[in-house]
């Protein structure tokens, strides 16, 4: 199925990534901010291990959770349209 540039309207192949008319093209999402979240949960929770600090680690659980499931959500977002000069 072929699709249409959304700035020119130009029609793209399927599964076109750069408009060959004005040079839009795809990008995709990536989850780098979640990656943050949970590399930091996973530090709160070493840390709350050596210090035997029941808080710490139980913040760096959430932190990680959270950030696991921002990651899921945002790798699976739908890609969208920069308009190219």
């Amino acid at each position: 199925m072929d699709e249409t540039c959304p700035f020119c309207k130009y029609e793209l192949l399927a599964g076109a990534e750069i408009c060959a008319s004005c040079g839009s093209y795809e990008e995709r999402p990536d989850g780098g901010g979640a990656l943050l979240f949970i590399i930091g949960g996973l530090i709160s929770m070493v840390i709350g291990i050596k210090l035997s600090e029941s808080d710490a680690l139980l913040w760096g659980l959430m932190v990680a959770v959270l950030g696991a499931a921002f990651f899921a959500i945002s790798i699976k977002r739908k890609p969208f349209w920069v308009r190219g000069y």
